[in-house]
């Protein structure tokens, strides 16, 4: 008798414990935080080239400031760059520079243990597209100007382009573990999170550029303009010329994360 009470209050004591453990709600998941500053500078090899000698060849440079989230499985980040060349382009007989603005999207995902936060290095995947307006002016004459006749000469060069630009690549990244979104003093304070290592080929889908020309008038236009019963139209003749850029770009990017 005194064994089956005991049964029985064990079996009771079983059932109110398993009462109350589902009356208990679980604990709420943590959120992390994810969002981050990204400061990139780059190098770039460019290789586009249109009809009538307009081309942007050479080595340039990127600064850019970007926003977005970089989680355990990807980042995206939408940023505004500044383009600096490429250098000392040589149309005819004048060396261009050029400079450039745009905005960028850019994402990416990690191929190694699917995580782009942690200790490890992480690898993977990216994958990009910008707007890009470019301008060129001529800005001295280039060595070789003596050996052209005075005719083929070029005085002033402009080059305007717009372009829109597919990227692809891969990465090494070193990023932190996420921080716990609270409003702890110390969790709310901006951090380094880390800096990431790309490799990128670019190409554009569209490209139009817009140069002017100007160039000397040979005696034999100017002649032929009088003979027209025009006004003498100078010793100079601007020629418009427009055209599609089309190549590709090499890109080597760094860039510094700061978590907020």
């Amino acid at each position: 008798m005194t064994l089956m009470i005991l049964l029985l209050s064990v079996c009771f004591l079983d059932q109110a414990v398993l009462a109350s453990s589902q009356d208990i709600e679980p604990a709420p998941e943590i959120p992390y935080k994810g969002r981050a500053w990204v400061v990139e500078a780059a190098g770039i090899q460019h290789h586009l080239k249109g009809t009538k000698d307009n081309q942007i060849e050479g080595v340039g440079s990127r600064l850019s400031l970007g926003y977005g989230k970089i989680q355990p499985l990807y980042f995206f980040f939408v940023n505004a760059e500044l383009l600096l060349g490429p250098y000392n382009i040589i149309y005819r007989n004048v060396k261009v520079d050029y400079n450039a603005s745009g905005l960028s999207l850019i994402g990416g995902s990690s191929v190694k243990n699917l995580t782009l936060r942690g200790e490890a290095t992480s690898f993977g995947l990216l994958a990009g597209l910008g707007y890009r307006e470019f301008a060129g002016k001529s800005i001295g004459r280039a060595d070789y100007a003596e050996i052209l006749d005075k005719t083929e000469a070029v005085i002033h060069y402009r080059n305007s382009v717009v372009a829109v630009e597919t990227s692809f690549g891969v990465f090494f990244s070193w990023v932190k573990s996420q921080r716990p979104d609270s409003h702890n003093p110390e969790l709310l304070l901006t951090r380094n999170d880390g800096l990431m290592l790309s490799l990128s080929f670019a190409i554009p889908v569209y490209s139009r550029y817009r140069s002017r020309v100007e160039t000397f008038r040979s005696d034999e236009e100017r002649k032929e303009e009088l003979d027209k019963e025009n006004d003498d139209p100078g010793p100079t003749k601007v020629l418009t010329q427009t055209g599609v850029l089309d190549g590709f770009q090499i890109i080597l990017s760094l860039r510094a994360f700061l978590g907020t």
